[in-house]
């Protein structure tokens, strides 16, 4: 063979080497792009969902979802002040967990496979929770509760009044008064207006002493109602001749709206224990309060014992008291009456 052939030869062997080299190094690239493609695309979702459960820690650590549930610290962690299971959707950890609580929420709300009916329920069962939720994720289901959404309609709420009841010697439960929430409506009249009152179930036989301690220890239970207004205006101003000092709050139409949902979880659903110092309709307000108003103190920031006038103090201090009206009791309505009579005329009334 001649040198020209082998240097041929050789030639063509080293091209065809080189070829197969670069084949090589093309599939080897191929495979590494294609495995960082998918790495890239997988790290986004890890790490949504890494933020998606680092924001359901941090909003169940919220004033407001905290204060929403009633939950209170512990020295293990956290526990609501509701007694009863259907109060959670987390059955087994809801009552002691505000962050598995939160987290069965939005799953339930995010699963695709939940029908139609099974949202409605949720929307029904918690609307404020809903309404909290729809702050922070993103939740396009459309639904409503029509239960709520007619209810609004033919009430049409507009304002909401919190009532200050003077002292009542007579009732141990309101011997430093009493405070409950009233909703005025633009459809029906004054005493047809709704209220909304945290009370202890008592019996009517317990003496002072029994309802202190047994308030203390938490012997009796409570919870949350509705009365048309007038029902309270008669007991409380002609019964007991308790003068109503009704306080308009200043809240915006979305802080309305979101007061109405929590109250609708509370009265349908919420047993409570009563406890005669915190726990007391005071209290229950100030929690209120404080999941509406992100510039309202709840009961744990204010001292141990809590009276009804302590929430007009922290309306007062928040400034959310808009106006004040009063409704004077029976006797007082009869008092101004006589001071206005002169010396002939009361002489006749006596």
């Amino acid at each position: 063979m001649t040198s020209e052939k082998k240097l041929r030869l050789k030639t063509t062997f080293s091209l065809k080497n080189q070829s197969n080299l670069l084949l090589i190094a093309h599939q080897i690239l191929l495979v590494l792009f294609t495995f960082l493609i998918s790495v890239q695309l997988q790290l986004p979702a890890k790490a949504t969902n890494l933020d998606r459960d680092q924001k359901i820690e941090n909003l169940s650590r919220s004033l407001v979802w905290l204060n929403l549930l009633y939950y209170e610290k512990t020295s293990t962690g956290y526990r609501s002040r509701v007694s009863n299971e259907h109060f959670f959707l987390n059955k087994e950890d809801g009552k002691i967990s505000p962050s598995l609580e939160l987290r069965t929420l939005v799953e339930k709300i995010e699963d695709p496979n939940f029908s139609q009916k099974e949202r409605l329920d949720i929307h029904c069962q918690f609307p404020a929770r809903i309404l909290f939720l729809k702050k922070y994720f993103a939740i396009n289901d459309g639904q409503t509760c029509p239960l709520i959404r007619q209810w609004k309609k033919s009430y049409r709420p507009k304002d909401l009044y919190l009532v200050y009841a003077s002292q009542y010697i007579s009732n141990p439960a309101s011997a430093f008064g009493h405070s409950f929430m009233v909703i005025s409506s633009d459809a029906v009249s004054e005493g047809l207006w709704l209220s909304h009152n945290y009370a202890a179930a008592i019996p009517p036989d317990v003496n002072p002493f029994s309802y202190v301690y047994g308030g203390m220890v938490g012997w009796f239970n409570a919870d949350y109602s509705i009365l048309p207004f007038y029902q309270r205006l008669f007991q409380y101003g002609s019964v007991e001749n308790r003068n109503l000092w009704m306080y308009k709050v200043k809240l915006s139409p979305e802080e309305l709206d979101f007061y109405i949902a929590h109250m609708w979880e509370l009265v349908h659903q919420a047993k409570f224990t009563y406890y005669f110092m915190d726990e007391n309709c005071a209290g229950a307000l100030l929690r209120t309060f404080a999941a509406l108003f992100d510039d309202m103190r709840d009961a744990k920031n204010l001292p141990i014992y809590i009276q009804p006038i302590d929430v007009v103090k922290e309306l007062d201090r928040a400034g959310r008291i808009e106006n004040l009206k009063l409704e004077p009791s029976q006797f007082r309505v009869l008092s101004d009456k006589l001071d206005h009579l002169n010396p002939k005329e009361y002489q006749l009334f006596k």
